[in-house]
């Protein structure tokens, strides 16, 4: 058995290899950048921003809604609202703070349901979103 009936890799095979490669990163950048990128954060902010609120209407005593805001009163006699402020929904407790809750709003509507409240919200790219929030009315 001589070398020439052994396999593997030449000096000639690995400089092609290292050619293609050369030549196939620069296009693989481009392809991926070309790619367009869908988020989900918004749809996911959105739906968690639900989620709050349904938790704050679960353990508030009173929920009202009046000129598009939310309003709660909490078991501590708290105040607490919900409310579009520009582009954002803030939370506002006894009308002091600032805690933003979404950002990129549109704008959102409230409208009363038995036992609830529908919330429609219409983000700056223009895609709808809607839940029902149940409560127990007082």
């Amino acid at each position: 058995m001589g070398f020439r009936s052994e396999r593997g890799f030449t000096f000639f095979t690995l400089l092609l290899i290292i050619t293609v490669l050369i030549i196939c990163i620069p296009i693989y950048g481009v392809i991926i950048r070309a790619i367009p990128d869908k988020s989900y954060d918004q749809e996911i902010s959105i739906q968690q921003f639900f989620h709050f609120l349904q938790q704050e209407c679960n353990k508030s005593t009173t929920v009202y809604s009046e000129k598009h805001q939310i309003l709660m009163i909490s078991p501590g006699g708290e105040r607490v609202s919900f409310e579009q402020y520009g582009n954002l929904i803030r939370r506002q407790v006894n009308k002091l703070g600032h805690e933003i809750y979404l950002r990129d709003i549109k704008n959102w509507s409230i409208i009363p349901v038995t036992n609830g409240l529908r919330i429609q919200i219409t983000s700056i790219k223009g895609e709808q979103y809607e839940k029902t929030i149940q409560y127990q009315s007082s």
